[in-house]
């Protein structure tokens, strides 16, 4: 394809008559490319123009062709080797090239076995034909000009290329300039007009699934008469039609089925438009030949069929003739679930897309069933699951509804269930439903999934205290045992004391006999599981669960297969001394294991993922071989507050996400290696002691956030800083050392947030002056800054960047506690997109003028100097939450009542807006409070 230089924006429509002129030469293309793509428009309702050759009378070209190439939208234009010899297909060509420039009309290109290049006139036949044209036009130099300037231009418009050359046939051409022009058509309807129409149309189209390429989807709108359902209905079937191989529009139906004559021309009509040309007839018998003929030409094609004025379903039995069959086991399905409509969604749901055969199988076996209650009617659907599907589905029942997706589609991954394709067709078949990330399960269901288990895999699933109990002291099937959670329960005082704790039958014994169990889940402290520390756990095990252990090293030894490990708040001291084989191990979280001290070598854990140890107050330090793992994604070893060091060096080439927050201890952060190019958040805020950051942390190519928050004693940032070009977030607030920042920091381009402030309580609390402005003049080419914080950073009017203007995206600035402030530089009127402005005790600030325009919030508690406001509600017309709060002198200068009186006018105008009551508010404190 060619280069593209012509506008691709969307047409108007009032002043075409046509949609497509068509321009060709006919001795090359009429007989063949060209008359394929007038019969595939016309068959997509394209309304085309084509010189039928009559309209030719002399060498000049006609008035009614210069009119049709005026009111055409599109001007599809086939060059060929001969198109350059005829002065009419050139006279052609530069009307359309001037109706491009001068009405907005889409030019098309089709270079048919010519080089755009050949356009130019510098070889070939368009050179010869130049030639002879020069000689033919001698005395006509401006036409020659006009012709050839026309040429140019439209070779470097992006077109289709159809050769030898490319491998690309013509009818796949000719499908992608019908869906061009489909796509740039605009509805003929008056709907724009209408008031309120686009959100209905929005809504529609959304449950559309447009996406969607083998579902057979369908949409009722219902409701009164004269509401609008048709008019919807046609806007939206103008504006999606052309994303469909065949599309129809049938009006009236209502009136038009009351005969089988009527409904047979309903069926003419649609197959007609959309299978075959307008102008062929089609034959259909009877009512069943058309369903038939609809039935086996629809199936392979992506078809839209709205019907208009239906209030019947059978009026609807045109489209697939007789439909009693189904019906007779509809209502056999129906009286079988006992007409509960969560049975009939789940079993249709199972139905859903099945031949009849295949309904009439299935009641059979329901009617034969045992049981004829609703368990048998759900049953139906678990029975047609395979054996992954039906694991993910009895896990859910018994332990996880209500759970967070993520974490148990980790877990079910774990058992080798591959739940994100298992748990979608749970879903699909409505056994399962997934809400705000949460898994969902009705209650019937749940309890047909316990039943079975109870009756049909005994013991393979124990969440029952009872039956824990049970099935433990009396040693009863162990090894049927796949997976134990112990029932959470509320939290009181009295599980601290150990009188109070309930006492199971775990031994290692017991454990060594469930050589089966994968899946362990202790979470409560008041079960006291084990009266010893064990020595061995079942080496199936895949993942385990055990908060509040009691013991200080856990037997690990055997567990080759454990992907997952959580334990919350136990006594554990140390996991394991040595490396320890652990190929499958995936996932450890330690979070508040306040014994442990150290973290150990997990050299031979090479594929640990996620790795939490938060809050561990006492661990010290962790193994080296932690600092080079190369599968570890995600490591949070946040408030452990002991944390003194860490390796030296760290190359974890696949981490994702590193976070050291409120590590008080930690003096240093570690030089990183260049194969670190995956990391994208770095968290060490409140990291009180860290003093500076290596220089090698330009090797964080992919970093987009780094958070210094709170790093009280860091002095400086490294230059390196600014050579991480994706970085977009750099927090460093309430870091009082920190004096200057890189001279390059200003051009980096992609930073989106900077926050440099310090918080209102370090002036009132630490009683301490601030330390010396920062140099924010810098801040020149951060074109994509959005939020920046310079609170109590002692800003001066000259400290501004010179070019304001270039912080173009800004949306946010603080600048409270600049005390030294006493009026804006002249250029923040120039911030076009800047929404909110702080400016709490700004005890200096005497004015505010020449704000921008675009500004919503506007915060000046506190502003004691402050004594001119000028007409904010004229010059920022979005302005609706204002906070003057404590700033006495703007009303003792009479010259501000006007302004304000209008403010306060246009809030009450105003007062279906919410945050409009505080702003009236905020003024009305500052009244009283005055007087």
């Amino acid at each position: 394809m060619a280069s593209s230089n012509s506008p691709s924006c969307s047409l108007p429509t009032g002043r075409w008559e046509h949609d497509v002129f068509l321009s060709f030469r006919g001795e090359d293309t009429r007989m063949n490319f060209v008359d394929h793509l007038y019969a595939a428009l016309i068959h997509r309702g394209i309304d085309t123009f084509i010189d039928d050759e009559m309209l030719h009378r002399g060498e000049l070209i006609s008035p009614e062709l210069l009119k049709a190439i005026e009111k055409s939208r599109f001007a599809v234009v086939v060059f060929s080797k001969n198109y350059a010899n005829s002065s009419w297909c050139l006279d052609e060509l530069a009307k359309i090239m001037e109706c491009r420039d001068q009405m907005g009309q889409k030019v098309l290109p089709v270079f048919y076995h010519v080089d755009p290049s050949d356009l130019r006139g510098k070889k070939g036949k368009f050179n010869t034909a130049f030639q002879q044209n020069e000689e033919k036009f001698r005395g006509e130099i401006e036409k020659l000009n006009k012709w050839r300037e026309a040429l140019v231009t439209a070779s470097k418009i992006s077109g289709w290329h159809v050769s030898k050359a490319v491998n690309v046939g013509e009818s796949e051409v000719i499908n992608k300039i019908v869906k061009v022009i489909l796509e740039g058509r605009q509805p003929d309807g008056n709907e724009n007009e209408l008031i309120g129409i686009e959100y209905h149309l929005d809504a529609l189209i959304s449950l559309l699934c447009m996406e969607a390429t083998e579902d057979v989807l369908m949409i009722g709108i219902w409701g009164m008469g004269g509401i609008g359902k048709t008019t919807i209905a046609q806007a939206v079937f103008r504006r999606i039609a052309y994303k469909f191989e065949g599309s129809c529009f049938v009006k009236d139906v209502r009136e038009n089925s009351c005969s089988k004559r009527d409904r047979q021309v309903l069926q003419d009509k649609i197959i007609r438009d959309v299978l075959v040309p307008h102008d062929h007839r089609v034959r259909i018998q009877d009512l069943d030949h058309g369903a038939d003929m609809m039935r086996k030409s629809f199936s392979n094609k992506k078809v839209l069929l709205v019907l208009d004025d239906v209030d019947n379903v059978n009026q609807l039995e045109f489209l697939t003739a007789t439909d009693e069959w189904y019906k007779q086991l509809s209502y056999r399905a129906i009286q079988y679930t006992g007409y509960l409509p969560l049975a009939l969604k789940v079993l249709g749901s199972f139905f859903r897309g099945r031949q009849a055969n295949v309904w009439e199988s299935a009641l059979n076996r329901l009617v034969k069933a045992p049981d004829k209650d609703i368990f048998g009617s759900l049953k139906l659907s678990f029975d047609g699951l395979d054996d992954s599907e039906k694991n993910i589905f009895l896990d859910i029942a018994c332990f996880f509804k209500g759970k967070d997706i993520e974490c148990v589609t980790r877990i079910l991954d774990s058992f080798g269930f591959n739940p994100i394709i298992g748990i979608s067709i749970l879903i699909q078949k409505s056994l399962i439903t997934v809400s705000n990330k949460k898994i969902g399960m009705h209650d019937l269901i749940q309890e047909m999934g316990w039943k079975i288990v109870r009756q049909s895999l005994s013991n393979s699933r124990l969440w029952e205290l009872e039956e824990i109990r049970d099935v433990l002291e009396r040693n009863r099937k162990l090894k049927n045992i796949e997976a134990i959670v112990l029932p959470a329960k509320r939290f009181s005082l009295h599980d601290y004391e150990p009188y109070d704790r309930e006492r199971l039958g775990f031994s290692d014994e017991v454990f060594r006999r469930m050589e089966n169990l994968r899946f362990l889940v202790v979470d409560h402290l008041r079960w006291q599981c084990i009266s010893r520390e064990p020595t061995f756990l079942p080496h199936k095990l895949r993942w385990l669960c055990w908060h509040h252990y009691p013991f200080s090293s856990l037997p690990v030894e055997h567990m080759r297969k454990l992907v997952g490990l959580e334990m919350f708040d136990g006594m554990i001291k140390h996991l394991w001394k040595g490396p320890k084989v652990l190929p499958n191990m995936k996932f450890i979280d330690l979070g508040y294991m306040g014994h442990l001290t150290s973290f150990p070598d997990v050299s031979a854990a090479p594929n640990i993922e996620r790795l939490i140890l938060s809050d561990c107050h006492n661990l010290v330090e962790v193994h080296p071989s932690l600092g080079f793992h190369r599968r570890l994604v995600y490591l949070d070893m946040s408030r452990c507050t002991k944390l003194k060091c860490l390796p030296f060096t760290i190359g974890m080439e696949s981490l994702e996400t590193l976070i050291f927050s409120g590590c008080f201890s930690l003096e240093r952060f570690p030089e990183v290696t260049p194969s670190m190019v995956k990391l994208s958040e770095l968290y060490l805020n409140n990291c009180i002691r860290v003093e500076e950051l290596p220089s090698s942390i330009r090797y964080l190519s992919g970093l987009r956030v780094l958070n210094l928050i709170g790093c009280e004693k860091l002095k400086k940032i490294p230059n390196s800083v600014c050579e991480l070009k994706g970085l977009k977030h750099l927090q460093l607030r309430n870091c009082e050392k920190l004096e200057k920042l890189p001279e390059e920091l200003g051009s980096m381009e992609n930073l989106e947030e900077l926050l440099l402030g310090l918080p209102d309580y370090y002036m009132r609390h630490l009683g301490t002056r601030p330390p010396k402005s920062i140099n924010c003049g810098i801040l020149t080419n951060l074109c994509s800054l959005r939020k920046l914080d310079l609170s109590y950073r002692r800003i001066k009017e000259k400290d501004f960047p010179q070019n304001l203007h270039a912080l173009s995206s800004l949306e946010e600035l603080h600048l409270s506690g600049n005390s030294q402030l006493t009026q804006f530089p002249a250029g923040i009127s120039s911030l076009s997109n800047l929404k909110l402005l702080e400016l709490n005790q700004c005890c200096r600030l005497q004015n505010l003028h020449a704000l921008p325009s675009g500004i919503q919030v506007l915060r000046a508690r506190g502003c004691s100097s402050l004594a001119k406001i000028g007409d904010l509600s004229n010059e920022c017309v979005w302005l609706y939450n204002v906070w003057f709060f404590d700033c006495h002198k703007l009303l003792e200068d009479q010259e501000n009542g006007p302004y304000i009186n209008k403010m306060l006018e246009q809030y009450f105008l105003k007062a279906a807006h919410p945050p409009t009551l505080t702003s009236l508010v905020t003024w009305l404190l500052a009244q009283t409070m005055d007087l």
